[in-house]
């Protein structure tokens, strides 16, 4: 009973004018669970703060917790909590600080025992938005409108790389890096499927333009490689660029090896014989070139297959194991020795028409002296 005649006389006591208590000597006791322990209500609707209370220190800083009124412009009937004179308003836990509300609306987190001195994490909200943290910046959000380069930044730890997600008037995206937005490292565009890498006009479903022009450095790995590389999971690699000749090129493992000729569309290999080692001739082909049987065929799995020539790899393998290759129990044929083969059987065959033509050369001479032997005798 007692407890409720204490209350009655507090609420009553904060419907009067201000009052003045000593600390320490005014609590507020309820016995009710489901009842507050202190109601403060204005029922006058023209205040900004129909019901509101607030705490001083010592030099006139408060901390205001209260209810807009119903007729408040902006969140009418929305409770708030606010701070006098552009201070921040802490919250602790166990006499630490943990989050930290300053005045100009950003947000600041704390996990460590160093105080408020510098926070671990921030959101920093006035015309963009940032966040930060250990006082770095890594995320950035313009509020500026398209064309900003920025309207969403991350930054490198050391702060030496910007890269921003921007959209431009056009309602492209686009990927950039320390706000160079006309060489984008991605761009997609609004109106097609089309995504482009260091371009912001792809011209195909993708397209890709190259940074640099690569240098070809012999057997040694290509410097400046640019271009289109897929890679294995083992680290290999095989790359396609263009060179200063407007050639398309190919390198695996960034070494150089062929390209398909601008002007011609020929494909060519690279040759060099700085390149290779253990050069030995071929000898003795022209009877195994004999044994070689070229064919007609047609590719499986077509409704309607062509009808081609060519050589069986397996009849080649035999003959010529150098120029057949198995890939997952699959036979191929490198095509572009067999006429390094014909060369070779051509040569071989040549000799053996030279050689011959040197003996009929010979007999015909015995003949024709042996035809003069015998005419001489003959006339006598």
């Amino acid at each position: 009973m007692k407890y409720v005649i204490l209350l009655t006389i507090l609420i009553y006591t904060f419907s009067l004018s201000a009052q003045t208590f000593t600390a320490g000597q005014t609590d507020i006791e309820y016995t009710n669970a489901f009842m507050p322990g202190l109601s403060i209500k204005n029922p006058n609707p023209g205040l900004l703060n129909s019901s509101m209370m607030r705490i001083y220190n010592d030099t006139n800083h408060a901390l205001e917790i209260g209810v807009r009124s119903s007729t408040f412009a902006q969140g009418a009937d929305n409770p708030y909590i606010a701070a006098n004179n552009n201070r921040h308003i802490d919250i602790y836990t166990s006499g630490r600080p943990r989050l930290r509300v300053d005045s100009a609306g950003s947000f600041h987190f704390f996990n460590s025992e160093s105080g408020i001195v510098e926070s671990n994490l921030e959101l920093v909200t006035k015309d963009d938005f940032s966040f930060r943290v250990s006082d770095t910046t890594r995320l950035f959000i313009s509020n500026s409108g398209v064309n900003t380069y920025r309207n969403l930044s991350i930054r490198s730890p050391d702060y030496q790389e910007l890269y921003g997600l921007t959209t431009t008037n056009d309602g492209d995206l686009r990927f950039v890096r320390n706000n160079n937005f006309n060489q984008p490292i991605l761009t997609m565009l609004d109106d097609s499927i089309r995504v482009g890498i260091g371009t912001i006009d792809p011209s195909t479903e993708l397209s890709i333009k190259q940074s640099q022009t690569p240098n070809l450095n012999g057997a040694d790995p290509i410097t400046n490689l640019g271009g289109l590389t897929i890679e294995d999971d083992d680290g290999s690699s095989a790359t396609l660029f263009v060179d200063n000749s407007n050639d398309l090129d190919f390198a695996f493992g960034g070494v150089y090896k062929a390209y398909i000729s601008d002007q011609t569309g020929e494909f060519i290999s690279v040759s060099d014989r700085r390149l290779k080692q253990n050069i030995n001739q071929l000898e003795n082909i022209l009877s195994s070139v004999l044994l070689l049987r070229p064919s007609k065929y047609q590719y499986k799995g077509y409704d309607h297959p062509e009808v081609t020539i060519g050589l069986i790899a397996q009849e080649v393998e035999k003959l010529f194991p150098e120029i057949v290759s198995t890939k997952d129990n699959i036979k191929a044929l490198n095509y572009s020795a067999i006429g390094v083969i014909a060369i070779q059987a051509i040569q071989e065959q040549q000799a053996l028409i030279e050689n011959q033509a040197a003996q009929i050369a010979e007999q015909q001479e015995q003949i024709d002296r042996l035809s003069e032997l015998i005419s001489n005798l003959t006339n006598k």
